[in-house]
């Protein structure tokens, strides 16, 4: 589903945001906070699913399960409900009310006229409802349901299921015998109309603008088909894709394949190190399931920032939280970060992304010569197709000329055979291809990026075109190096260490060119003389992994000693009980700090910290420590330290 709707009623003004500028004629005013159309809701989304016509005889019967307990247990029993239907029978699942709360900017400030409520409470056990009716009767009622419905004559059936029925609320299945229709509601009309509009007139991310327009949401659904299975077949059924099982190897194999470099498998030698890898993840997991993170456009994403006790602005991968998780399920073997992880790709693949307006690709499927004509007569594409949104307040209010990761896509779509990440993936490549920010395309941020997106998509498609663009902007980046006297990056981008050294390490694996393995030596000189400060830890931290392949291509211990004494400060402690022990997110926040061995911020807030969420930790530690445990295990570094 992609919504392609007016999201509100501001007056429309011509030109582009000066930090997405295709050109500087016609620049937008951010100054148009006395609009009041932008909080009027304009086009909505008032339902939306897929039906099926059943063909069963006239007296049927209808089964669904629902859980007891509350919403947020860990394991719950199930109670299967039977009715007779001479009625239409609904089945709908509800949570709270979309409230992101106060924005980064009011708390920091502590200025939040425009914005004074902050989320549903995690301790309110009647977030959600599950309800099953009966024409407009409510048969029965529970805060959770598993998410299918089976209808049956008395020889054969049919069962329809959706996936994340809760995580991805509000969602809804019916059965209506006086049109024998099998309804499956992705956005159930009895919830009331999917509102885009802006909560308020703030700038948000640098702008103030709704980029909803476009969203896409994809959902899983399963058929099943029967000859009169009995409930407890038929939930096993639903089961392979609702509860489905996750086909791993051993994480030794997905380290030593080196698809993603010199990393270690998971083990219990360096605890203090695995620590600080595996305990915030677990509490980024907390909080997802305890906030709770969820509803149709949320669900796979989480917060970024923990400000005095409340979590504020939506993380929007960056920078690539999915392959964080794909890479702790490489290196774990746990099941759970397989779903976080696949919950994080195509949220970020569909909400994420810019995917209307979309002009048909012409491959030439009609023979009349006309229709090529035909389709040079169709209008444009945006020129934000396959661009990402910023991290901010709400998913669709900031855009950025370089905020879009591939790396997480590519390596689901490996993991998981999920083919759209492949798709959205080649979308967004082929956006590069265009640079329509020009030169700016290809200098900073935008550059390093662009080059570990292309390199991904490269070696899992194979196709020149891209492997062309990746060339040029590789030489791109030489030549750079030159004027930077070794350095790989501008001063201004000490964190997007991680950028450089994953991409330019996977190119090196595939074409084996030298001088590009000497580009990252020469990198690696010099973060080793001159410690990247600009973003504080941010970027000293990012420059461990740049260190290891020093030490990797030179085997001089210098380069791994450094990266040894850079890394003490990210150890953890041992905390005193399990993740799922903490009764509340204050009591785990407060147990975590004292554990954690991280400075703080020279300013106001210190968002490396170990109770923040996983934008920063990126550039600190994910793309770090793995790296660094593999040369600790093959290498006699204990004596260098």
């Amino acid at each position: 589903m992609t919504y392609t709707g007016i999201p509100d009623k501001h007056k429309r003004q011509k030109g582009e945001h000066a930090n997405i500028a295709t050109q500087n004629k016609e620049i937008l005013s951010e100054d148009t906070a006395d609009d009041p159309g932008w909080t009027q809701s304009n086009d909505q989304i008032a339902a939306c699913g897929l039906q099926l016509k059943y063909h069963l005889e006239e007296e049927t019967e209808v089964s669904m399960p629902l859980f007891k307990g509350n919403w947020d247990a860990v394991s719950s029993t199930q109670k299967i409900e039977k009715l007779n239907i001479d009625k239409k029978v609904s089945l709908l699942q509800r949570g709270p009310k979309r409230n992101n709360g106060a924005s980064a900017k009011s708390l920091f400030t502590g200025k939040s006229e425009k914005n004074k409520d902050i989320g549903p409470s995690s301790t309110d056990k009647s977030l959600f409802k599950a309800t099953i009716t009966k024409d407009k009767e409510v048969i029965t009622e529970s805060q959770r349901a598993k998410g299918w419905i089976n209808v049956s004559d008395a020889t054969k059936g049919i069962c329809i299921g959706i996936k994340n029925f809760l995580e991805e609320y509000p969602k809804g299945i019916e059965v209506d015998p006086s049109s024998k229709m099998l309804r499956g509601n992705i956005w159930p009309l009895e919830n009331g109309p999917m509102n885009f509009a802006r909560k308020d007139t703030e700038l948000d991310g640098q702008m103030l603008d709704n980029f909803a327009q476009g969203i896409t949401k994809t959902t899983e659904f399963i058929y099943y088909f029967h000859d009169g299975q009995s409930d407890a077949v038929i939930n096993q059924k639903m089961d392979y894709v609702l509860s489905s099982p996750v086909a791993h190897t051993s994480p030794e194999w997905y380290t030593a394949s080196k698809v993603y470099g010199n990393m270690a498998p998971y083990s219990n030698k360096y605890p203090e190190f695995e620590n600080a890898l595996q305990y915030k993840y677990e509490w980024w997991s907390f909080n997802q399931q305890k906030q709770p993170w969820y509803g149709m456009f949320d669900h796979g994403d989480g917060k970024t920032y923990f400000f005095n006790n409340k979590w504020v602005q939506w993380t929007n991968n960056e920078p690539t939280v999915d392959f964080m998780l794909w890479t702790n399920f490489m290196r774990t073997g746990n099941a759970k970060y397989y779903h976080m992880a696949q919950a994080m790709s195509r949220h970020t693949m569909d909400v994420d992304n810019i995917h209307w307006p979309k002009k048909r690709k012409y491959l030439g499927q009609i023979n009349d010569a006309i229709d090529f004509w035909n389709y040079e007569d169709e209008p444009k594409s945006t020129p934000y197709l396959g661009i990402g949104r910023r991290h901010a307040n709400e998913h669709w209010h900031a855009l950025l000329s370089a905020h879009v990761w591939i790396q997480g896509w590519i390596a689901s779509y490996y993991i998981s055979g999920d083919h759209r990440a492949l798709e959205v993936a080649k979308m967004t490549g082929d956006t590069y291809l265009k640079r329509i920010w020009g030169e700016h395309d290809l200098r900073g941020r935008r550059l390093y990026l662009s080059v570990l997106n292309l390199v991904e998509l490269y070696d899992a498609t194979k196709i020149v075109k891209y492997k062309k663009e990746l060339d040029e902007r590789v030489d791109l980046m030489l030549d750079f190096q030159k004027e930077q006297g070794g350095n790989l990056l501008l001063d201004r981008y000490g964190y997007g260490q991680t950028y450089v050294t994953q991409s330019l390490y996977k190119y090196y694996q595939l074409t084996g060119e030298e001088c590009v393995k000497n580009a990252l030596l020469k990198h690696a000189h010099w973060v080793r003389d001159v410690p990247p400060l600009n973003h504080e830890m941010e970027s000293y931290f990012a420059s461990i992994h740049p260190l290891l392949i020093g030490y990797e291509f030179s085997g001089h211990d210098t380069f791994l000693k450094e990266a040894l004494e850079r890394s003490e400060l990210l150890k953890v402690g041992k905390l005193s009980k399990r993740s799922d022990e903490f009764e509340s997110v204050e009591s785990y926040n407060e147990a975590l700090l004292k554990v954690s061995n991280l400075p703080k911020s020279k300013k106001r807030f210190t968002n490396w910290q170990i109770n923040q969420g996983l934008r920063v930790f990126g550039w600190t530690h994910a793309y770090n420590i793995p790296y660094l445990l593999f040369w600790m295990d093959n290498t006699d570094s204990r004596k260098t330290k």
